[in-house]
């Protein structure tokens, strides 16, 4: 198997690490899973530290700005309409926008 570097970096040589890379298989299902999990797991602390204030001013520059007495809800009032207009017609969804009504 040849290595060869991307076309704008024909003359240069690979680095030991570089070769390493290239020659590692893919990561599996199993494995991206498992990174996910430890990403979402470090997000989680990161949340958990903040202030509530810190929290909303978090949310609000991600466009999720919430009332202070849903603080624990994440989705805004408009996105939720957004996502109930996107699902609505589709069969699937009948049960899942029922349940959202009875919230």
């Amino acid at each position: 198997m040849r290595i060869t570097a991307s076309e704008g970096q024909r003359g240069r040589k690979l680095t030991e690490n570089e070769k390493n890379k290239l020659l590692r298989p893919p990561l599996s299902s199993d494995e991206l899973l498992k990174r996910q999990k430890v990403n979402m797991a470090k997000a989680r602390q990161v949340v958990a530290l903040m202030s509530e204030e810190e929290y909303s001013d978090h949310l609000r520059k991600r466009g999720l700005a919430i009332s202070q007495s849903k603080m624990g809800h994440l989705v805004s009032v408009d996105t939720r309409q957004k996502i109930s207009k996107s699902l609505k017609g589709k069969p699937w969804s009948k049960a899942r926008l029922a349940a959202q009504q009875k919230k």
